[in-house]
């Protein structure tokens, strides 16, 4: 049996509602159908995320691969072992954040009781670096 690489990395093609970096994660566009931006403070909560970008989408209405599932590559927006939760930044700064028991991790200077998470950590980064991920989409109760 032959797996296509989208097959094999659980990646889907979607329209970009903005602009989208690579690694960020992504979430339902509110405005417009089949769409995705970048999940973000303004809209945390309010979305399932997707997954996170596999390439850049410079402006609005680019298609872009989003990885959904499998075991991905991310940026660590906060430092992060292996095994955490993650979820999207509610912070100004990009990429992923670890779950605490009692929120966001406590570096980040809030309490923000997450919803959503992307998935979990397989290796651990400091703030900035590139870790792996297990992506699995899912809502926190």
């Amino acid at each position: 049996m032959a797996f296509t690489q989208n097959e094999l990395y659980h990646m889907e093609t979607f329209v970009a509602a903005s602009a989208i970096n690579f690694g960020f994660p992504v979430q339902q566009s509110a405005s417009q159908d089949a769409a995705v931006l970048p999940a973000s403070n303004a809209s945390f909560g309010v979305a399932q995320v997707y997954g996170i970008a596999c390439a850049t989408a410079p402006t609005a209405n680019t298609n872009i691969p989003i990885q959904t599932g499998g075991i991905g590559k991310a940026f660590a927006a906060a430092s992060l072992g292996p095994g955490a939760f993650v979820m999207a930044n509610i912070a100004a700064s990009p990429g992923l954040v670890p779950v605490g028991p009692s929120g966001v991790a406590s570096a980040l200077g809030v309490t923000q009781y997450p919803r959503y998470v992307v998935g979990k950590s397989i290796t651990g980064a400091a703030a900035g670096g590139i870790f792996s991920v297990k992506i699995a989409p899912g809502e926190v109760f």
